[in-house]
């Protein structure tokens, strides 16, 4: 691991008003600054902000990089729509899953899998934008809902701070 850069340093290369942050990633020390909640707000603070050769936009969905594409196709279908999200839930919770797509599903898309009135929920996880809905309190009775939805093939999971974990 290479050793992070010095401050003064990092003053010299950026002087703009929002904190330098860092992580470590294979043997990289990766700075960044800002965390927006669009691209086009990410987009035009870099352009009138940042004068730093080789800056780029990372993109992050539900605390997990993806290609700035996805995360922009998903920005604007949360847009227009009535999902809900749930990776900063606390404590473990069971879902019904009943969609997975390696691109954003649209309202509509959503609505012709689950004519239900659950909200729908989106987690972006394995490279998958997978859709679910609230499960109950226990596995049984949280594959009921999943036998009542109505859905062909959906099946229940659980997640813990939105991390899938294993059934119990």
């Amino acid at each position: 691991m290479l050793p992070p850069l010095d401050e003064s340093y990092l003053d010299i290369l950026y002087s703009g008003g929002l904190n330098v942050h860092n992580f470590e990633e294979d043997v990289w020390t990766k700075y960044y600054v800002g965390e927006f909640n669009s691209f086009a707000s990410a987009r035009e603070y870099l352009q009138n902000n940042i004068d730093v050769d080789g800056a780029f936009i990372i993109a992050y969905c539900f605390g997990r990089q993806v290609p700035a594409y996805k995360a922009r196709q998903f920005e604007n279908v949360m847009a227009h729509s009535a999902f809900s999200t749930f990776h900063n839930n606390s404590g473990e919770e069971y879902r019904v899953q009943i969609a997975a797509s390696r691109y954003p599903l649209g309202y509509y898309e959503v609505k012709s899998i689950y004519t239900g009135d659950k909200t729908v929920g989106v987690i972006f996880e394995e490279g998958w934008f997978k859709y679910s809905l609230p499960g109950a309190s226990t596995l049984s009775d949280s594959w009921e809902i999943a036998g009542n939805a109505s859905v062909d093939g959906a099946f229940v999971v659980m997640y813990r701070k939105g991390e899938k974990i294993p059934l119990r």
